[in-house]
């Protein structure tokens, strides 16, 4: 069994080329979990029906994969280490403090607006904003929303 924040090998085919990547892994959603609902937000089509194998979130230099099959890094693929941080188009973050502060505000009746770069509770008149790092998500700023102003809309 491979532990979270272990190094890890995997490779998946895109083009007609194939793509390997080492990293650490970083989440194990078990089999039977809905993949959107593992704190990481929409990663796969809503349609797409519950995995009966674990699924795998890899972190490779601050960019998150899904995958469902890893290995320990074998000697031969420890080159790997020194490759840049990949070029993903469509990322996704661990956004887990969002959801868990939207979770929160909906058991206590309150409503909010998800704006690009954050949250407003009108009842709580706060604004919460998140930035960042690598792969996941921080709350960068709480602001008074008397005091930020017009730039809210609710």
């Amino acid at each position: 069994m491979i532990n979270i924040k272990e190094g890890v090998y995997f490779s998946y085919a895109t083009n007609n080329t194939i793509v390997e990547h080492v990293g650490y892994l970083y989440h194990i959603i078990k089999a039977g979990t809905d993949i959107n609902g593992a704190g990481f937000g929409v990663i796969v089509a809503e349609s797409t029906s519950r995995r009966t194998i674990d699924m795998y979130i890899v972190d490779v230099k601050g960019v998150l994969y899904l995958t469902a099959k890893i290995e320990r890094v074998p000697v031969e693929k420890e080159p790997l280490w020194k490759q840049e941080a990949p070029y993903k188009k469509h990322r996704f973050y661990d956004i887990r403090d969002r959801l868990r502060i939207m979770s929160m505000a909906n058991c206590l009746g309150d409503n909010y607006v998800v704006t690009s770069d954050g949250l407003y509770i009108p009842n709580w008149g706060t604004y919460i904003f998140f930035d960042y790092d690598g792969c996941v998500e921080y709350i960068s700023d709480v602001t008074d929303a008397d005091k930020y102003g017009d730039y809210v809309v609710c």
